[in-house]
């Protein structure tokens, strides 16, 4: 593999530093806004669909989306993986170090170092979480850049009871990132049209979610 090709992946893989990634397979092109209904939307993510919606990164830099899937898993197991920074070095895909720096009340202070490929230095993140209990057994973390080596990352993780059903979660995961690195928006936002995010599947097989049907 070409070493443009390498950090192009790792790039996406680290995408939202601490607080989640965005890893890429081919896959279709991302949905624009409002381009599919309700309905529509909750057939296929009950069919197994992970939903990606291409949005407008902060200053027209970088990336930005929003993906959705189920996590055949229960809401009160799946929460915790999102939530917890300190755990994404076991299972997330080359993050070399997570740490929760700091917690005070619903604000958590998260760290994390990205490993990428060489001649690219390694990418660090701390982040600012504030955690969130909303209605309706439904958790939320969201996230902003205090320093390392981005422009800016921001975003956030909502999980819910999928139609209502506590033991099936709805993860809705939203990334704003522009690194400070040598790669081109244009490829960054090339990798992010061809391809899925695999955040849910690392998650699932986290909190041992059931297979989905073939």
């Amino acid at each position: 593999m070409k070493t443009r090709s390498k950090i192009l992946i790792a790039v996406v893989v680290a995408a939202a530093g601490a607080g989640g990634w965005i890893y890429m397979n081919a896959g279709p092109e991302p949905l624009k806004p409002g381009e599919i209904t309700d309905d529509e939307e909750t057939r296929r993510l009950d069919a197994g669909e992970i939903l990606i919606t291409r949005l407008e990164p902060t200053g027209g830099k970088g990336v930005a989306a929003m993906a959705k899937a189920v996590i055949e898993a229960p809401v009160d197991k799946v929460w915790p993986a999102v939530r917890d920074c300190e755990h994404f070095s076991k299972f997330m895909p080359r993050i070399l170090k997570s740490e929760l720096r700091k917690k005070k009340g619903d604000e958590l202070l998260c760290y994390v170092e990205i490993d990428m490929p060489w001649p690219v230095d390694d990418l660090k993140a701390e982040t600012l979480s504030k955690v969130e209990t909303l209605p309706d057994n439904t958790f939320k973390r969201s996230w902003k850049l205090v320093s390392g080596s981005f422009e800016h990352n921001n975003g956030s993780y909502i999980v819910a009871p999928f139609k209502g059903d506590a033991n099936r979660a709805l993860v809705t995961y939203n990334v704003d990132v522009k690194p400070s690195i040598p790669v081109p928006d244009a490829v960054l936002k090339r990798g992010q049209s061809s391809s899925l995010p695999k955040i849910f599947v690392k998650v699932g097989e986290r909190v041992g979610a059931e297979p989905r049907p073939k």
